[in-house]
């Protein structure tokens, strides 16, 4: 059996594991996209799970805080110092044989029935009023009390409280904090008798036994008695009974591998796991622009970027230049992620969207935004709090330029960010959705962001500009580009060669016999 100063740090390796485990969980609850239910289930279970756990820590806190101010005024008022001399002086020897730098100050106390220090930063020692204790006695008692000052079990013991309040809800937690508080007492004791002559070690024994007829005690967090429950009392006994010699290095191994299992995983994973969050889910549909690379490789690429993919590797790398949500925080990367900067926009305000049908956005919208080496820029807004606006830099983030598209619409569904060349951009947002049919407006600029005028249209994509749910939008050209339209059966396309006043349906070619197509164009694939 390791003992107990060495099952002491295997506890608080345990208790460190259980709350990383338990915090880790809830994070992955506030990163991970849903399979089902869509991100606004997402947010509303992450936030749900967030505030029980934090009431029900709050509760606890408070609750063992109001304890502790209680059982201290209680022993604070009721205490007086210690007049007589031997007493003092069978306490400064115990100080001295244990080690302690100081001697804890001394003082009897009606409000306590056991021995027991008392405090953090300026501990106190506290003796009932009862005046048959003997020389031996006191030894005793004054030795395990010094032995626990000197080895800073009371903050030990906060240590297991403050992960009682985090982890209220997990019984492993109130067990591992029995086995602890169990061990400081039977670590406290080894070191009593470390050393000791078998005569001191069987008088310790008696006046342990003695003690543990006068009956159980009631373990307080915040200080160090010298009776405990039965079970403690009886565990203490045996370890003071054995008399054999016990070497450190199996708990010594034990306490390493459990640190390496414990912490290094723990660490490598936060990191890794981290990341991968980062720029897997940093972007709402992130799984969808790997979709849509794929999709532009078969099709020869519409916008006219060929994705490069080495031969050794089956997935597409991701974009050199590209964004990422991660701690409620948009960041940009020119450099494939070495350095990222901090898009310039309060998150909720680049989140605001009038139209919720999807679910409340936890990053920023698949294709409101462009970056590239020469121009990024970013589309947000169209509620009652927050326009339509365009954020944009032409020096990679040295500069930001906010310029406000409208604040004409205050129920935006989805916006659609194209900017062919570094002067040329449009804007497409939809509009008045009436259960799944809505409308869209295009806003163009020719001076690279800094003003928006809405396109004036001939003709419109739908029936005179109101169709089914807008699923994409992209120009490739100043003249040339498209929209997509969510169809009951595929996608409807429509094309403008104008600059967007005018629009006709577009066919796809018919694919030749046995042969399997697939069709892809501003981030809606299908196959």
């Amino acid at each position: 059996m390791l003992q107990a100063r060495y099952r002491k740090a295997l506890w608080i390796f345990a208790l460190v594991w259980l709350v990383f485990f338990h915090g880790w969980f809830v994070y992955l609850l506030g990163v991970c996209p849903f399979r089902d239910g869509g991100p606004l289930l997402q947010e509303n279970v992450f936030r749900l799970a967030a505030i029980i756990w934090a009431l029900g820590t709050a509760a606890m806190a408070l609750g063992q805080f109001a304890s502790y101010q209680r059982f201290r005024r209680r022993a604070l008022e009721g205490m007086v110092p210690v007049e007589e001399s031997w007493i003092r002086s069978v306490c400064i020897q115990a100080a001295k044989e244990a080690g302690c730098g100081t001697v804890t100050p001394l003082y009897r106390s009606r409000a306590v029935s056991t021995p027991l220090v008392l405090g953090f930063a300026v501990p106190v020692m506290l003796i009932p009023q009862r005046k048959d204790y003997s020389w031996a006695e006191l030894r005793m008692v004054f030795l395990h009390e010094c032995t626990h000052v000197k080895k800073k079990d009371l903050w030990y013991k906060l240590i297991f409280t403050v992960g009682i309040c985090l982890l209220w809800f997990q019984p492993l937690a109130y067990l591992l904090k029995a086995a602890a508080f169990c061990d400081v007492e039977v670590a406290c004791d080894q070191s009593v008798v470390q050393g000791k002559a078998e005569a001191d070690r069987k008088a310790y024994a008696d006046f342990l036994l003695n003690s543990l007829r006068k009956g159980k005690n009631r373990e307080l967090p915040y200080s160090a008695y010298f009776y405990n429950s039965k079970a403690v009392m009886k565990a203490r006994l045996s370890v003071v009974e054995d008399m054999r010699e016990r070497s450190g290095l199996p708990g010594t191994v034990v306490c390493v591998l459990v640190a390496a299992v414990t912490i290094i995983p723990a660490l490598y994973f936060a990191g890794a796991a981290g990341l991968e969050l980062g720029e897997s889910y940093g972007t709402e549909g992130q799984e969808a622009e790997n979709s849509e690379s794929l999709g532009r490789e078969k099709t020869g690429n519409l916008a006219g970027q060929e994705a490069q993919e080495p031969a050794d590797q089956a997935l597409p790398q991701l974009p050199v230049c590209r964004t990422r949500t991660r701690a409620g925080v948009t960041e940009v990367t020119w450099d494939a992620g070495k350095v990222w900067s901090e898009v310039p926009v309060e998150q909720e305000d680049l989140l605001a969207r009038g139209d919720q049908m999807d679910g409340a956005l936890m990053s920023v919208q698949e294709k409101s935004y462009v970056v590239s080496n020469e121009i990024t820029a970013f589309a947000y807004g169209g509620s009652s709090e927050v326009p339509v606006t365009v954020l944009w830099s032409k020096d990679q983030g040295e500069a930001w330029v906010t310029s406000v598209v409208t604040y004409e619409y205050r129920d935006v569904r989805r916006l659609f960010l194209s900017f062919p060349d570094t002067e040329h951009g449009f804007l497409v947002l939809t509009t008045g959705r009436t259960m799944w049919q809505e409308g869209d407006v295009l806003y163009r600029t020719e001076d690279g962001g800094m003003t928006w005028v809405k396109t004036e249209r001939e003709s419109s994509p739908g029936m005179e500009g109101y169709h089914s749910l807008t699923t994409g939008a992209e120009f490739l050209t100043p003249e040339v580009g498209f929209i997509s339209i969510r169809g009951s059966e595929e996608p409807v396309l429509y094309r403008t060669e104008d600059g967007g006043v005018n629009w006709e349906l577009y066919s796809f070619p018919e694919p030749e016999a046995g042969q399997r197509e697939t069709w892809s164009c501003m981030g809606e694939a299908k196959e």
